[in-house]
């Protein structure tokens, strides 16, 4: 039976993959990295714009990251329809950023995917995350401020993801589950019956880890 991807992948966007979102990426990776979690968390980052594709992030932006720690070793790269598809949620630093990635979407259900940076800050009244590529070195400092409060409740996406994979992996089995049960049981009714049960008890699972996790993130933002 193929291995099933158990990791939750984050994506963060912002317009050029040169500033912002690669430092989301970093400092998120760094999180991941403490808490031992590279097995269940992938991050990335993406533009909505293509004109810096396969650049370094900013070098203002790399110097004022590792001044506090972080290495920004990403290479730019415009945002795919794929991204939709592979990644659980995608995190936009404002609001344009927002109706771009709303418009990339390939479903209504894509949509769904997508969040607001702004959303994880406490601390800050600020609805977004200001581009800093014209604002000088405290623009720098300012945007780094609020990537690591954010982080700080995003931090909570990373302590429930070993339920969550654990349950996608429950679902993921019914149907193995389901084929050996329908060997053992000869009796039609009984193997259907059980079969109700099998994918019941799977499916409150999931919806029990679905709702875990909404209300820590819901929790984070307040």
């Amino acid at each position: 039976m193929e291995e099933v991807n158990s990791k939750y992948k984050v994506l963060f966007v912002c317009l050029g993959n040169i500033c912002r979102s690669p430092a989301a990426h970093g400092i998120f990776e760094h999180v991941v990295r403490e808490k031992g979690m590279e097995d269940k968390i992938e991050v990335d980052s993406a533009g909505t714009y293509s004109g810096h594709r396969g650049e370094l992030p900013d070098r203002r932006m790399r110097n004022a990251a590792m001044y506090r720690g972080y290495a920004l070793t990403h290479r730019s790269r415009p945002v795919s329809s794929l991204d939709f598809l592979d990644f659980d949620m995608i995190i936009a630093m404002d609001d344009q950023n927002y109706e771009d990635l709303m418009h990339l979407a390939p479903s209504v259900e894509a949509t769904h995917k997508i969040r607001r940076m702004a959303e994880f800050f406490t601390t800050h009244k600020i609805s977004y995350v200001p581009d800093p590529y014209y604002m000088g070195a405290e623009g720098f400092q300012l945007v780094l401020d609020l990537l690591e409060e954010e982080h700080v409740n995003l931090g909570v996406v990373v302590d429930v993801q070993e339920v969550y994979a654990t349950t996608h992996k429950l679902c993921d089995s019914v149907d193995t589950v389901i084929c050996t049960l329908a060997d053992i049981c000869q009796d039609t009714l009984v193997r259907h019956c059980v079969e109700l049960l099998v994918v019941d008890v799977a499916y409150t699972s999931l919806q029990r880890a679905h709702s875990l996790q909404k209300t820590l993130l819901e929790g984070a933002t307040y």
